[in-house]
């Protein structure tokens, strides 16, 4: 629910002011019209209009009028593929959780951090509930080792230097050095498996799912007790886990292929 009592801050609400006025320009705006659409003096607007600038979420033609930059079409392609990523793996996500009893949950790697964007809970499942854009640490979750492990692994030193290891319990991985063999391992086998790192009682199995490139979209998990996942199932639990995230892959895919000639069927009526 909104909070419609905490005020915004001024700065913010005339930067979404200034993006939103653009969006609805034909050919862009100039400084002076921006400043009088926001009725604020023209050295206030030009000290907005110089940050969106300079994060490239506007830019001046030759004319001066402002439209805008490449990050803004970066940012919606970036959530237009998250959201058909997520549309995509939702029913799998389901079909998963109905088949083994467990949580089933979905993250991606943002910002060298692992972000839960869909979980789906049995009714009367013992897992621990979160909430989408939660992020997870990297060196205990399973989510988190299966991004990180099926990155070039060139990139891990880096990853693990850019963030701290802290400790949850006595089986959590603080050595940097143990988790570069924990990731190695995770590649070989093709899971990553968390073992009671993060939460004493529970365990979670984790795959990724691969784009067309052959590059880590996402990775997808199952969280159960002790009792639900263990030695004795854990090869099949593994196995459902990388169905579904073929499943998710080819489901991904096709809706990228009947978006591609969507848009082109504008772009030629367009034409």
């Amino acid at each position: 629910m909104l909070d419609l009592r905490t005020a915004s801050p001024p700065a913010v609400d005339r930067a979404l002011t200034i993006l939103e006025a653009v969006a609805r320009s034909n050919r862009g705006l100039r400084l002076p019209e921006i400043a009088l659409r926001l009725g604020i003096p023209k050295s206030s607007a030009h000290s907005i209009l110089v940050a969106l600038e300079r994060r490239g979420y506007l830019q001046r033609n030759s004319s001066g009028r402002y439209l805008f930059g490449p990050k803004i079409f970066t940012l919606a392609n970036i959530a237009l593929s998250q959201m058909t990523l997520r549309e995509a793996a939702l029913p799998v996500l389901k079909a998963l959780m109905n088949g083994t009893g467990v949580a089933a949950k979905m993250a991606i790697l943002d910002r060298n951090q692992a972000v839960l964007i869909e979980q789906v809970h049995p009714p009367r499942g013992a897992a621990p509930m979160t909430w989408p854009g939660k992020r997870l640490e990297l060196h205990c979750t399973a989510l988190g080792k299966a991004l990180t492990a099926f990155q070039p692994s060139d990139q891990w030193k880096r990853l693990i230097a850019e963030h701290t290891l802290p400790r949850h319990n006595d089986n959590t991985i603080c050595s940097p050095d143990r988790l570069l063999r924990e990731l190695a391992l995770t590649r070989e086998r093709g899971f990553a498996f968390d073992n009671e790192e993060f939460d004493l009682g529970f365990r979670c199995l984790a795959v990724p799912v691969f784009g067309a490139a052959n590059e880590p979209l996402a990775a997808i998990g199952l969280t159960g007790t002790v009792f639900e996942i263990h030695d004795g199932n854990m090869a099949s639990l593994v196995k459902q886990l990388s169905f579904a995230a073929a499943t998710i892959r080819e489901a991904f895919d096709s809706a990228n292929r009947e978006k591609g000639a969507a848009d082109n069927l504008l772009r030629r009526r367009a034409g």
